[in-house]
């Protein structure tokens, strides 16, 4: 078993499980679907788990009277692992989610008023990305959010492109969903095999447990109360 295999040994190692022709014309027809089904496995498995070696942590700086951020590209906006958090004069504070008309009667953000720390963000669409808004607007240049998750899987698409989890795992696992169809009697016992190497790579923990997405956010009550800077 390992990482970083190619897509076009992934089809191969398919093609060997489930009993399918190593033909190459024999199975030209159908290596497209093959290719499809292995990358929408390794996506479904990359959802089911926080696998150790794709955490990873990324930042982003905030500037003064800038509303609008986009996402730090590094960090999968579906796969958190811990609540964002802002850093400001070497202190760590909670910035919860959710702005609306309180907020704005507090400090207007479209009147340019503008405080430190930022308490609160959102996402929204500003045009066709998704970008992060920050409320209040900040006063300064030196405040920096914190992101922990998981990076977004590498595409799996060409020949070349490499798998981010184990191969056997992918293979097994999608293996023994097309033998299962097919009411293959060898379906069990390929299932069986992936259901162990899946508790094996997890260490037998809770799939997904602790997994944090954009539709979460604190809503504490603890609060810091900036100084609001009005400007003309």
């Amino acid at each position: 078993m390992a990482r970083g295999t190619q897509l076009i040994q992934l089809v191969a190692k398919l093609r060997a499980e489930t009993g399918r022709s190593d033909n190459v014309s024999a199975g030209r027809n159908e290596e497209s679907s093959l290719k499809s089904r292995l990358a929408a496995m390794q996506e479904l498995l990359y959802q089911s788990y926080d696998w150790p070696f794709l955490k990873t942590h990324a930042t982003k700086a905030l500037a003064a009277g800038q509303q609008h951020y986009d996402w730090p590209t590094e960090i999968n906006p579906d796969r958190l692992t811990d609540n964002i958090k802002l850093r400001w004069q070497n202190s760590w504070y909670p910035i919860e989610r959710g702005i609306g008309a309180n907020e704005y009667n507090s400090y207007d953000s479209y009147n340019d008023e503008r405080a430190d720390p930022a308490l609160r963000f959102e996402v929204r669409a500003v045009g066709n990305t998704e970008q992060i808004e920050i409320w209040p607007l900040p006063a300064s240049n030196d405040q920096v959010l914190h992101f922990w998750g998981l990076r977004p899987l590498r595409p799996l698409t060409e020949n070349s492109h490499v798998a981010d989890l184990d191969d056997n795992l992918i293979v097994w696992t999608l293996a023994a969903e097309i033998l299962t169809n097919q009411k293959s009697p060898n379906a069990k016992r390929i299932a069986d095999k992936a259901a162990a190497l899946y508790q094996k790579l997890t260490g037998n923990s809770q799939a997904a447990r602790g997994n944090l997405s954009l539709t979460d956010g604190a809503r504490g009550s603890s609060r810091v109360v900036g100084t609001i800077i009005r400007v003309a």
